[in-house]
């Protein structure tokens, strides 16, 4: 068990990635508060998600909340909101899918929350893998992580939380897990860069075969 886990942690990814579950899992795991940034991008309506707050407020509301819980796990994408909120985090965890796992995750979901899931929100989150769609997209969220000045963990493929997210790293990874990971300019074992992210990358999740770690470090 790690003694004392990062005080600030943003999962973050395209949509249907599983942001919120797995900070979620973290914040239970590790008594952390759980806030979500579709919280603050919106203002509160019935449906949600109809009106957008203002954008020279939301970093601010969600950083006093932040700081007001000490330590915290932030799920969703924050690109664009302010040095101030976008340079506080000690961790950063990028989540990764396929397209087409995403959207039968969203559009499952969707179903759920609303009875129905609407083709515009389906088609808006399709286009992330397009770097020439306005908007959030791989292309930009892979240049907003290289300006980070925190430990980045990129997790690629379907990822478990259940039935733990104990720190406690296995002495063989899975068959077809790729356990190399990158910290600076060579690969070391997935032992090391366990300790190198204070236990984070085996707490995380229980990786499945067919997902990958690679922590990068600026």
């Amino acid at each position: 068990m790690i003694e004392e886990p990062p005080r600030y942690i943003l999962i973050t990814g395209a949509a249907g990635t599983g942001t919120t579950t797995l900070a979620r899992a973290l914040a239970a795991e590790w008594q952390l508060a759980h806030l979500e940034a579709d919280d603050y991008l919106w203002l509160p309506s019935d449906p949600p998600y109809q009106h957008l707050a203002d954008k020279d407020l939301r970093d601010e509301h969600l950083l006093v909340q932040m700081r007001c819980a000490a330590r915290a796990v932030v799920a969703g994408s924050i690109m664009g909101w302010g040095q101030a909120l976008e340079d506080i985090f000690d961790l950063v965890v990028f989540l990764a899918l396929p397209v087409e796992l995403r959207l039968e995750r969203l559009e499952r979901r969707e179903i759920e929350r609303f009875g129905r899931a609407k083709p515009e929100f389906l088609e808006w989150a399709a286009q992330y893998e397009d770097d020439s769609a306005p908007g959030r997209s791989l292309a930009r969220h892979q240049e907003w992580l290289s300006r980070r000045s925190c430990p980045v963990l990129r997790l690629e493929g379907d990822i478990s939380v259940a039935p733990h997210t104990g720190c406690h790293p296995r002495p063989e990874p899975a068959s077809g897990l790729s356990a190399v990971i990158t910290l600076g300019p060579a690969p070391i074992s997935s032992s090391t860069a366990i300790r190198n992210t204070g236990g984070t990358c085996s707490t995380l999740a229980s990786l499945n075969p067919s997902t990958s770690a690679t922590s990068l470090w600026p």
